[in-house]
């Protein structure tokens, strides 16, 4: 065999590769809403990644929503599994609000305000999910939506957004499993006014 000479099976390999990137190649640059849909859902899960990091795990607001998201995902879950037109406002309203939050992630959350119309698409979403709850989700987002009115955010920068969040969110309930097994933060805690 000559030095620079594959065996068959590995040229056979190289060869499906070579063949299959070439295909796929071809198939996304005939779709470019393909790529545009995978582009899109890559920075969605990046973004949603720095958010869990850097503002949900470190601060005791952000592990308090996330508390409450899967003390509710299974309501929630059941809610968009029997109302698909729900994930597609979802869908909606995150790529209404990603820019947003990329610029907050970015340290130019100054740089970017919260529109009515995003305030008004979010308000839509929540009183679908509420009008099909039957749960503790309803309770939960009208005591939230009390809390924290929507309406509140119109005009606000995404860095005086998550101050007015920090300012007014208050723990309402003890610990509960997550779907690792562990228990969010035990202890009650509420916000220095």
């Amino acid at each position: 065999m000559k030095r620079n000479q594959l065996p068959g099976c590995l040229t056979w390999v190289a060869v499906f590769i070579f063949v299959f990137v070439v295909t796929l190649g071809v198939f996304f640059a005939a779709k470019p809403d393909t790529v545009y849909a995978i582009q899109n859902f890559a920075n969605v899960v990046i973004t949603f990644a720095r958010v869990e990091r850097e503002i949900m795990s470190p601060t005791p607001y952000g592990r308090y929503y996330s508390g409450l998201y899967f003390k509710n995902h299974q309501e929630l879950i059941q809610i968009l599994s029997s109302h698909p037109e729900y994930k597609e406002d979802m869908y909606k309203l995150m790529n209404l609000y990603i820019p947003h939050i990329d610029a907050a992630l970015d340290g130019r959350g100054d740089e970017v305000h919260i529109t009515q119309s995003q305030v008004d698409e979010l308000q839509a979403f929540f009183d679908q999910i509420q009008a099909a709850s039957n749960g503790e989700l309803r309770v939960d987002i009208e005591r939230e939506l009390a809390r924290t009115p929507l309406q509140d955010f119109v005009g606000m920068s995404m860095d005086e957004t998550l101050a007015y969040i920090e300012y007014t969110w208050e723990r309402d309930f003890e610990s509960f499993p997550s779907p690792t097994g562990t228990n969010w933060e035990t202890q009650m805690v509420t916000p220095a006014p």
